[in-house]
């Protein structure tokens, strides 16, 4: 299951349980969306334990990572990832992705409260 939704600065992906045929479509295509935006905003992304993609989903979510780079650097306040395991390399990975704050860890009350100076700043 895939969803994007935006309430008050907040852009909340979410990608987990129950996986169905067009997840990865989905996931690419909230990516997109998430790359036309053109107000300021912080980002909270929950994403499940299985899942993975084809090879051409691999290959076009790393060529977004690459394209929105700018595009988060300005507009993207922070970003908080939610993930049943998270790793230091997984963390050292999203860190790099961006020059904006990063959390990335299992509790996504935490992550909310991480998000939570940055929203203020969008109020």
């Amino acid at each position: 299951m895939v969803s994007l939704e935006e309430k008050d600065g907040l852009v909340t992906l979410r990608f987990h349980e129950p996986y169905a045929e067009p997840d990865e479509t989905d996931y690419l295509t909230a990516l997109r969306m998430i790359e036309t935006r053109t107000e300021p905003f912080a980002m909270l992304s929950i994403i499940g334990s299985a899942g993975h993609f084809s090879d051409a989903g691999e290959r076009e979510q790393a060529l977004w990572f690459k394209r929105s780079r700018l595009h988060m650097n300005l507009l993207c306040r922070a970003m908080a990832v939610v993930r049943p395991q998270v790793s230091d390399h997984m963390r050292s990975v999203f860190s790099k992705l961006w020059n904006l704050p990063v959390l990335v860890t299992t509790d996504e009350a935490e992550a909310r409260e991480f998000l939570v100076p940055h929203l203020k700043e969008l109020a």
